[in-house]
């Protein structure tokens, strides 16, 4: 993942409905367009999303004429919310700029499916070494973060159809550095 420089009060939740607290209250992230760009850039996080796909994503690859303009509208509007004591004109820590496109700037432990994935490989790990009842109590509070289907909101979203079932496997490979997860579902 990309250096993570803020945001420490933020938790996003994939495993169900797609939600953002910051310091345990729900963020309004706005609307629904607004909402899914940055869902996109949660599953992406640590990695730059280039503009040009996002206006792909967002609109299915017919973007309007003020798609650009929409898509700086949206991160503004987010890094507001991500960030509501950064003053105005401060560079973003969160949600930043970086060419091609953005990049989220966030910690494992602010992702609960990367939360869910780290106390499932513990338990695993626990159970391994013999300790049946850790390992229990790991999963127990891995699952107990599992809201319901991943990116549900977003299920009829075709950029969301190859996370939603994959969602578990992209972000563990990820995290073990294993490649590309071809040949994966």
């Amino acid at each position: 993942m990309a250096e993570v420089t803020g945001g420490s009060g933020l938790d996003f939740g994939l495993l169900g409905s797609f939600r953002v607290e910051l310091d345990g209250q729900q963020a309004d992230l706005g609307p629904r367009l607004q909402r899914a760009l940055l869902a996109i850039l949660v599953v992406e996080a640590g990695h730059v999303v280039p503009v040009d796909r996002l206006l792909d994503l967002l609109w299915r690859e017919e973007p309007p004429a003020a798609a650009i303009a929409s898509v700086q509208a949206y991160v503004s509007q987010l890094r507001r919310v991500l960030e509501p004591g950064r003053p105005a004109r401060a560079p973003a820590r969160v949600l930043a700029t970086q060419d091609p496109g953005y990049v989220l700037r966030i910690a494992d432990d602010q992702v609960d499916a990367l939360r869910f994935q780290a106390l499932a490989r513990q338990a695993h790990n626990d159970l391994a070494g013999g300790q049946p009842m850790a390992a229990a109590a790991g999963l127990e509070d891995a699952l107990a973060l599992w809201r319901g289907d991943p990116l549900a909101e977003f299920a009829g979203e075709p950029w969301a159809g190859t996370p939603r079932p994959r969602l578990s496997w992209r972000l563990w490979c990820r995290r073990a550095r294993c490649g590309s997860g071809a040949g994966r579902s």
